[in-house]
């Protein structure tokens, strides 16, 4: 039952605005800085000089924001300054502007409650002097902290959420997460089968991948990944270094060889973790969003990795660069699901302000939204590639089919595509998969219990938490 598993398929600013403006908000981009701590001296100061960037400029200096039409997320972008002109010439601080909104007796000084310390701008200035060098890696890294020393009460014992789920290879057998355990589940259209796995994880297991190629899976929770056996059911190996946060979204590169740990500090940042997943070591680390990361995506070209966060955005990120290739704003809550709709080039996303909102990759805008009046928070998407339909769950485990999804310009209010419930179970749902093979829908609860439906909405099994662990066999 434990063999063979593989991944489930699941310009801005103002204009013409006067120069002293404009440099007062560069001078407060900067000055925000007057509490950073440099590094040792084994830091070199165009590292320190990317972290002040990273962590006080790009939040307002981004290419999704702008202020004052400067970007500050490349060199070249702030080579080109803001819509008044240059702010910051290379190897002459003398004339780089930015420099003179710094000191206390500055006319345009920010911020008025404060004044930048004296090492931050001798950073700054060093750091123009020697030509602005860059460093792409650092300033897309997220600043190591010192894990809080944590200590996790154990998991209420009625707490069995089934917050994720993954197919085996041949669709046999699937693995749901279960509180803070596995089930392995041995698919049948009747009458399944379902074994508990005890693991390590003190916290609620958020997220679940699937290596085929290397006969493991992957479980992501509180500040550690485990990678295991699939044939064995036994741990094979752990990360735990730089993980402060949950981790709530796991998923394989289409190439088959990084693992992308999408990693939540809630109302702090979510951040993306790449690793090399033949040698299970880190490759790149940066912000991607302001709060947690609640579904990661990915194209089925592998091109782009599309993330849902709790900052009500959705992001693109080119996967060979790493770097943010567009933005999608609409959504007035957390996003907390994404589905790819190929054959049109749609993009959907359904979040916690009730909507459905479907998008047009080619132009990164929102066509319309999908059904009328949700009374409740959609908390995950399924889309079915053989029927070219989508499925919606919401919060109260109602559960949604909309089909004739179509492309066309110009943004619509609502109601494009057809709405049928399918369903209503009337309890907490937590994930949402499809079986193609069955052409079942499974939907996971709060109260982790596994539903199963047809795709046209008759039901077909419950399948409950077993009560108490079963000991695996091993394999022969």
């Amino acid at each position: 039952m434990l063999s063979d598993l593989k991944h489930s398929a699941y310009g801005t600013g103002w204009r013409e605005s006067p120069w002293r403006y404009l440099f007062t908000l560069v001078a407060a981009c900067v000055a925000l800085v007057s509490s950073f701590h440099l590094k040792g001296a084994t830091v070199s100061n165009h590292s320190n000089a990317m972290d002040l960037i990273r962590e006080h400029c790009l939040p307002c200096h981004r290419a999704d924001k702008a202020k004052g039409g400067l970007i500050m997320e490349s060199r070249e972008y702030l080579l080109e300054g803001s819509d008044s002109g240059p702010v910051a010439i290379p190897g002459n601080p003398s004339e780089s502007f930015l420099l003179e909104t710094l000191p206390a007796e500055s006319e345009s000084h920010m911020p008025p409650e404060g004044q930048l310390s004296n090492e931050a701008i001798t950073t700054l200035t060093q750091w123009i002097a020697e030509g602005m060098p860059w460093d792409e890696q650092r300033l897309r890294a997220t600043e190591s902290k010192q894990a809080a020393s944590w200590f996790l009460e154990p998991l209420p014992k009625d707490y069995h959420p089934v917050l994720s789920m993954a197919l085996a290879s041949e669709h046999s057998t699937m693995i749901t997460t279960l509180g803070s355990d596995l089930a392995i589940v041995e698919l049948d259209k009747e009458s399944p089968n379902m074994q508990r796995l005890i693991t390590p994880h003190k916290d609620a297991i958020r997220s679940l991948a699937v290596d085929s190629d290397r006969h493991q899976w992957i479980t992501g929770g509180f500040g550690r990944m485990l990678f295991w056996d699939a044939h064995t059911g036994e741990v094979l190996d752990e990360i735990t270094d730089g993980l402060l946060g949950r981790i709530t979204q796991l998923m394989i590169s289409h190439d088959q060889t990084r693992l992308i740990a999408c990693e939540s500090l809630p109302g702090w940042s979510g951040n993306m973790h790449l690793f090399d997943l033949e040698r299970r070591v880190p490759l790149f680390t940066w912000q991607a969003h302001k709060d947690e990361i609640f579904d990661c995506v990915e194209t089925g070209d592998g091109s782009y990795w599309i993330t849902a966060s709790a900052d009500h955005t959705i992001k693109l990120w080119e996967s060979d660069t790493y770097r943010e290739h567009d933005w999608l704003e609409g959504h007035t809550a957390p996003v907390m699901a994404l589905a790819i709709h190929g054959d049109e080039g749609l993009w959907i996303s359904a979040g916690n302000d009730r909507t459905i909102k479907v998008w047009e990759r080619s132009s990164a805008e929102r066509l319309y939204d999908l059904g009328r009046n949700h009374a409740y928070s959609l908390v995950d998407l399924a889309w079915d590639k053989a029927s070219s339909r989508l499925y919606a769950i919401n919060q109260r485990g109602d559960f949604y089919r909309y089909s004739e999804l179509q492309a066309h310009s110009g943004a619509q209010s609502s109601n494009t595509g057809r709405e049928k419930v399918l369903h209503r179970m009337r309890q907490p749902a937590s994930s949402l998969m499809i079986w193609p093979e069955a052409q079942y829908a499974i939907i996971g609860t709060f109260s982790g219990a596994l539903h199963a439906f047809t795709l046209d909405g008759e039901k077909r099994w419950e399948l409950p938490l077993v009560p108490e662990p079963v000991a695996l066999a091993p394999a022969d």
